[in-house]
């Protein structure tokens, strides 16, 4: 297909030329962020549908694509040899980066695009906070190397902002998936690309269950079948974290029934069923019970205690009648009264009996 030449493309002051498709490069960090399987077929049937029509390109001096990848992909698909392309210089490699994110703004994206679109947004503020930093330093001070520590009050955007900037509701949420996408990034550096692309898929479909995922499930040891069962929809990622806390949860709670490994008693299933036929055996005889013999003195003192135990019980009964007793007449009221401070009476005189100081 012939690409239609002698277009307005609406801005006389851009300077458009036509390149060769060939002489053109994707730029390295482009696959990074969006990833090589880009679907592009519905450009290819909107620049079939016009005759070949096409918004230039964004590109550097060397040929290096800033803004129109997958318009170069889909010419590639179709066959176009040249493509309108306005050619742009920036002053470093921050503003290319932060050209490259934000002209990419309309497009659809996964999640985990729009983490690494933030992630690339992070550098570029960092980058630009430690140039501020370095520039007034050297507006205020003599200092010929001044300290690289940037002010945190000083930094870009925020995590909020830089959410907001790539299509993400909150800096939380944008935290989350990032961390999620460093677990991808380890994956491939391992090699475990399927593990990679797993993951990926997860986080894409189901942003907030990806990160208890990648915290939860041991995916190395995950066997093939649920992987694949995930990735075809057949199972959720969702199910296997909740059978995950199922089975922390019953591990927990057997922990609390055994104990570590530093010599204290373990109770297993054979100590329940030996202590239940101990205490059959002991109703039925058949083992004699142990009663300790007790002392004089220690009879006496369990018999106080009981006694102590009943008085307190008794007190706490009277008590519970204080509803009744403020709707008794003047004369009930007065009754109780008297029973009261002769039972005070009688307490404080025998209590000097019962409580003796050691001298």
């Amino acid at each position: 297909m012939k690409l239609l030449k002698g277009i307005d493309w609406g801005n006389s002051e851009k300077n458009i030329e036509y390149r060769k498709i060939s002489e053109l490069k994707p730029h390295p960090e482009n696959v990074k962020i969006y990833g090589y399987n880009e679907n592009v077929s519905d450009l290819v049937e909107q620049i079939t549908k016009s005759n070949g029509r096409i918004t230039p390109l964004l590109i550097k001096d060397d040929n290096t694509i800033i803004s129109g990848h997958r318009r170069y992909k889909a010419c590639q698909q179709i066959g176009i040899e040249e493509v309108p392309v306005e050619i742009r210089s920036f002053e470093n490699e921050t503003d290319e980066l932060e050209a490259l994110v934000l002209s990419n703004s309309a497009r659809e994206k996964t999640t985990e695009q729009k983490v690494r679109e933030g992630m690339i947004l992070e550098k570029v503020d960092a980058v630009r906070a430690h140039l501020a930093s370095i520039s007034n330093l050297k507006q205020f001070t003599d200092v010929d190397e001044p300290s690289h520590s940037v002010n945190t009050e000083e930094k870009g955007r925020t995590r909020d902002t830089v959410a907001k900037k790539v299509g993400l509701k909150s800096g939380r949420q944008y935290d989350r998936a990032k961390n999620v996408v460093k677990v991808i990034d380890k994956q491939k550096e391992k090699g475990n690309v399927e593990n990679a692309e797993l993951i990926s898929t997860i986080l894409n479909q189901a942003p907030s269950t990806a990160e208890e995922f990648v915290n939860k499930i041991d995916i190395d040891n995950l066997d093939l079948d649920t992987k694949q069962k995930i990735q075809s929809g057949e199972k959720t990622a969702y199910s296997l974290v909740e059978e995950s806390k199922r089975k922390e949860k019953v591990n927990n709670d057997n922990q609390d029934i055994k104990t570590s490994e530093n010599n204290e008693i373990q109770i297993t299933n054979a100590d329940i069923k030996a202590a239940v036929e101990e205490f059959n055996a002991r109703g039925r005889g058949e083992i004699p019970s142990y009663v300790p013999e007790l002392t004089e003195s220690q009879i006496v003192i369990n018999k106080i205690r009981n006694t102590i135990a009943n008085f307190n019980r008794d007190i706490m009964q009277i008590l519970m009648y204080d509803r009744e007793i403020n709707n008794f007449t003047e004369e009930q009221s007065h009754e109780v009264f008297v029973m009261l401070s002769a039972f005070e009476e009688n307490y404080n005189k025998n209590k000097k009996y019962l409580i003796k100081e050691n001298k």
